[in-house]
C-alpha cells in the first residue's frame, strides 16, 4: 500500500514503523514548527533517510489528485489516529 503520512514528531515512533513494514511512504506533510513546544525534527530527518517527499504545508486539493494519480491509497494522520483511505 502507498501511503501519505501527516504528522510530527509526537507519533515519529509510528512513522518509523510505518517505514519498517512493507508499505510504501510516499510523502510526508507536515509542517513549520516552533521547535519550542511542536517539533517535526525528526519525522524530516526519518523522511530524509528514507527518501521520502516532504511537503510542508497544509495540504492542497491539487495534492489530493497528485496522490490519486500516485496511486497513494491511505492518508495516515497520526495526531488524531486515524487512517482515511481515497475513493477510487
Amino acid at each position: 500500500m502507498k501511503i501519505a503520512y501527516f504528522g510530527y514528531d509526537f507519533f515519529d515512533n509510528c512513522l518509523e514503523y510505518l517505514i519498517g513494514t512493507e508499505h510504501e511512504i510516499k510523502w510526508l506533510f507536515t509542517f513549520d514548527c516552533d521547535n519550542e513546544y511542536n517539533f517535526n525534527t525528526r519525522v524530516i530527518e526519518l523522511a530524509n533517510e528514507n527518501n521520502i517527499e516532504i511537503v510542508k504545508r497544509k495540504v492542497t486539493e491539487e495534492d489530493i489528485k497528485v496522490l490519486k494519480i500516485a496511486d497513494v491509497t491511505l492518508l495516515y494522520q497520526l495526531h488524531i489516529h486515524i487512517g482515511y483511505q481515497l475513493d477510487m
